[in-house]
């Protein structure tokens, strides 16, 4: 008599070894979704210093020339546009396509202003990068030398 079943044993071996793949894969896939992330925030940083640089070489073209750029949102706090408006203009946006701030102070991987002038990037797992616009004419990080900072704009 042939049996058409698996037996206890060929089963358990099978979950222990489906058990073994999930347990190297599971933090792989956590780890390839903040890289993700922060490739998303470097694309970020550069798309912003490529708008202020374009903007900055409009206005010197124009005789603009003490004009400079303060403030690149037309909103502040959570969950509102940001990166929508040079010095609060919406008919000039930074990014074609603005991002939304973070929707709360405990979000993470997102970008945040308070007033408009002041940046900050909460990294996907601990920490944060702050950014403003320098010399009227740079988005550059507040502490260039952190390793956060580095991170972003290397």
């Amino acid at each position: 008599m042939q049996r058409k079943a698996f037996t206890m044993v060929e089963l358990v071996f099978v979950i222990v070894v489906i058990g073994i793949l999930a347990a190297v894969a599971i933090p792989k896939l956590a780890v390839t979704r903040d890289d993700a992330e922060i490739a998303k925030a470097k694309n970020t940083v550069a798309a912003v210093r490529n708008s202020v640089a374009a903007k900055r070489q409009k206005q010197i073209m124009s005789g603009q020339i003490g004009t400079g750029i303060s403030k690149l949102s037309s909103e502040s706090g959570y969950d509102k546009p940001i990166f929508d408006a040079f010095d609060g203009n919406t008919s000039d946006p930074v990014l074609a396509y603005p991002l939304t701030s973070c929707k709360n102070k405990d979000d993470k991987a997102c970008w945040y202003t308070g007033d408009k002038v002041n940046y900050t990037y909460k990294m996907p797992v601990s920490g944060s990068v702050d950014f403003n616009v320098t010399n009227n004419s740079r988005f550059d990080c507040k502490v260039p030398g952190s390793d956060n900072c580095k991170l972003l704009t290397q």
